[in-house]
């Protein structure tokens, strides 16, 4: 069973990818994407600092790659919404309904 981190993760590199073919980014997809839980809720339900880490070899600012992976991560159908903080930081927020589905999931698991 997937949680959403893992699921989220590999939606953040379907998102690299693409911003790469279509030629907005240069480098190689990584293989981990840095995600967290942030301490204030007010910043969304995760947070990730992969656009700091695409940014120098792409020759980018950290916030343009960070909007560049934004425009992907706001069409999946589990994400509410997805914020620019700081140098890069990307904090998306999840549907309520998604996770909904995975307290589903691992209930019915158990």
């Amino acid at each position: 069973m997937s949680s959403h981190s893992d699921l989220l993760a590999a939606q953040i590199q379907a998102a690299i990818s693409h911003a790469i073919e279509r030629g907005d980014l240069i480098g190689t997809v990584p293989a981990n994407i840095p995600l967290e839980r942030p301490k204030n809720r007010d910043h969304g339900d995760y947070a990730s600092s992969i656009a700091l880490q695409l940014a120098k070899p792409a020759g980018k600012n950290p916030r343009e790659v960070a909007e560049l992976l934004k425009k992907d991560l706001e069409k999946l159908p589990e994400v509410s919404s997805v914020d620019i903080a700081g140098p890069g930081f990307i904090n998306i927020k999840l549907n309520r309904a998604s996770q909904a589905d995975l307290v589903r999931t691992i209930l019915s698991a158990i």
